[in-house]
């Protein structure tokens, strides 16, 4: 919860930030001390500058063009320095600011010549450079000498990544180079982009160590969501691809504005595991995969596009992404409204509505002014900032209920094996004391055959109660132990006498241990301890005592042992084919493994004497309350 609090004051920190620092924010048609120009547009890359000096070519002013640019087309840009003349000295060098142009040329005079120089910022090598703080402008070097006509300077300019209006050209001249470092006012406003840039690195990292923690699919669909929104927000800023790509800055941006298809496809794959649509919502399921494919056919048709440098493909297919993402949100949000299953859907839908719209109006807002949406990412920011928030309550909420889930799967499935063990001692016990009753019965004993049908009933019942109930009270399970040591007597014609002593301070009618858990042991003790012996009497002492955490229950008897009972062959032998012992190692041993503790424990100590005769055996059995 705190990380969830500290998300939510980070969103209203950011929100504040920008609030205050946009108006520090460019845009492409900023004001600077323009240049006048006019414009000429063409198809036909096979014109020179002397071609375009003709006075039968029609320059135009650019407000004049209604239409955008289009990747096809060149402009001749003439400027018109007339009205800075007096400002300009001869022989000064002087700085040309202008929107930073894809590819293009500057032609200028020296010495009596027509040179040009390349400017475009794809170009390679070229003449301008970027200015960092002012994100749509570039600027280059030049002199009064350098004016054609001693009037003008002309430009070649093409446009291949984006379509963008010519009234946000502009063009001006400054004495010196504008700073190509940020100023402490514009770093103060690039602030909370920092800040939300460092929160998605984090959020990236704690989702990638999740998954390899918990082997879940949505951490790593995710972390990859994470690291993709880390790359489209910073794609302007790294040099990503420079190193393998040094001479080829245009596949380097081509490259960047490509990456961004993954921030859907990540969220599209973190929506199917996150929700089990496969499993809970089967139509949502197959409608996301068709979009997950209509993705990839995307990616894959935006490559040849660039193979064939068909730009206008490229550039549409930019502006599909976030159409087809509001697709998804009018057919996802809807559909799970009204199919909603529990809350961890109702969370993807509130996190899924403030991304979208984010989404929506970071690509849909000034468009025209602000064509690279430089401007537009505070929506972005906020809108994802808020989904952040929301999924990382609904990832930790998706954990918890898992783990609740498992825990009760595993003591259902912990009650269920009780109960099957259980059920294999049962019959023994019952099988035995019918065996007996018919005994009895066939001899004509009809007494005693009545006191042990009554006993044999009552033990019965309490068995069958058993299959619900998973514990029985300490006094329940003594009673029934009575019960079955006085019909063990009469079966074997009173061939042992018995004991059970209870310590005071156990509180025998508060305290719960599993039903049957000391009958085997019990049973164990009279057939091969009790009845195989010949001389001297036959006693068996159950004593219950409370220790700790712990109730201890001690049955001893005086028979002939573990060792010699392995040895002699006996009239009772075979009845010892029963799992009964071993089916209650396996009851301790589940019980001590869901407590983790040390109890649930059993001890079986063989009785001798100095001779190393025996003198019986002593289990000790340690069950936690």
């Amino acid at each position: 919860m705190r990380l969830v609090h500290s998300f939510t004051y980070f969103i209203l920190i950011l929100f504040l930030s920008f609030s205050i620092t946009a108006q520090n924010n460019d845009t492409a048609s900023v004001s600077i001390d323009s240049i006048p120009f006019k414009v000429f547009k063409t198809r036909n890359s096979n014109l020179s500058y002397n071609d375009i000096v003709n006075p039968n070519i029609s320059f135009k002013e650019s407000n004049s063009f209604k239409e955008k640019t289009h990747p096809d087309d060149i402009y001749w840009v003439r400027l018109d320095f007339e009205n800075e003349l007096g400002f300009l000295s001869n022989n000064r060098t002087w700085f040309l600011n202008f929107n930073t142009i894809d590819y293009g040329e500057l032609f200028y005079e020296k010495n009596n010549t027509i040179e040009k120089k390349s400017i475009g910022q794809y170009d390679f090598p070229t003449w301008s450079e970027k200015i960092k703080s002012k994100k749509y402008f570039s600027e280059v070097s030049f002199t009064t000498n350098s004016l054609l006509k001693n009037r003008y300077l002309y430009l070649k300019v093409k446009r291949v990544t984006f379509l963008e209006n010519l009234n946000n050209w502009n063009f001006g001249s400054a004495k010196n180079a504008i700073s190509n470092d940020y100023s402490a006012s514009e770093t103060k406003s690039l602030l909370p982009v920092y800040i939300y840039i460092g929160i998605i690195i984090i959020m990236s990292i704690i989702m990638f160590v999740f998954f390899f923690y918990f082997k879940k699919m949505e951490f790593l669909c995710y972390s990859l969501y994470a690291l993709a929104l880390l790359l489209f927000m910073t794609k302007d800023e790294w040099q990503l691809f420079d190193f393998f790509l040094p001479n080829n800055i245009f596949l380097k941006v081509w490259l960047l504005n490509t990456l961004q298809i993954f921030i859907p496809l990540g969220y599209l794959f973190f929506m199917i595991f996150y929700l089990n649509l496969k499993k809970d919502y089967p139509l949502a399921f197959k409608v996301i995969k068709t979009f997950i494919y209509i993705y990839l056919s995307l990616l894959f048709i935006d490559i040849l596009f660039y193979f064939f440098k068909y730009n206008i493909g490229h550039i549409y297919i930019l502006k599909l992404f976030p159409i087809i993402g509001i697709l998804i949100a009018v057919f996802s949000i809807p559909y799970l409204l009204v199919n909603n299953k529990n809350r961890i859907t109702s969370l993807f839908i509130l996190g899924f509505f403030f991304f979208i719209s984010g989404t929506g109006i970071h690509f849909y807002t000034n468009v025209d002014s602000d064509p690279l949406l430089y401007n537009n990412k505070i929506y972005f920011i906020i809108g994802t900032s808020i989904e952040i928030v929301i999924f990382a309550f609904g990832l930790v909420y998706k954990i918890f209920t898992e783990h609740i889930d498992k825990l009760n799967f595993q003591q259902q499935a912990t009650l269920n094996k009780n109960k099957a063990l259980r059920a294999q001692i049962n019959p023994h016990f019952i099988f035995n004391s019918l065996s007996s009753i018919q005994h009895l019965v066939t001899n004509n004993n009809r007494v005693s055959a009545l006191i042990y049908l009554s006993k044999f009933s009552r033990l019965t019942r309490n068995i069958l109660e058993s299959s619900i109930e998973t514990n029985a009270v300490l006094s329940e399970e003594i009673k029934m132990l009575k019960d079955y040591l006085e019909l063990e007597s009469l079966r074997f014609d009173n061939a042992f006498s018995y004991s059970i002593t209870i310590d005071d301070k156990l509180n025998i009618d508060t305290v719960e241990i599993p039903f049957m858990i000391l009958q085997p042991f019990v049973e164990n003790a009279i057939i091969h301890g009790l009845l195989p012996k010949v001389k001297g009497n036959k006693i068996l002492n159950i004593d219950f005592k409370q220790e700790e955490d712990a109730v201890v229950c001690k049955i001893e008897d005086n028979g002939i042992g573990r060792k010699t009972a392995d040895q002699k062959e006996h009239i009772h032998k075979k009845e010892k084919k029963s799992r009964g012992m071993e089916v209650t190692k396996q009851r301790l041993n589940t019980l001590r493994n869901n407590l983790g503790s040390n109890l649930g424990t059993l001890d079986i100590i063989d009785k001798t004497n100095a001779k190393g005769e025996s003198l019986g055996t002593i289990v000790i059995v340690k069950i936690p309350t």
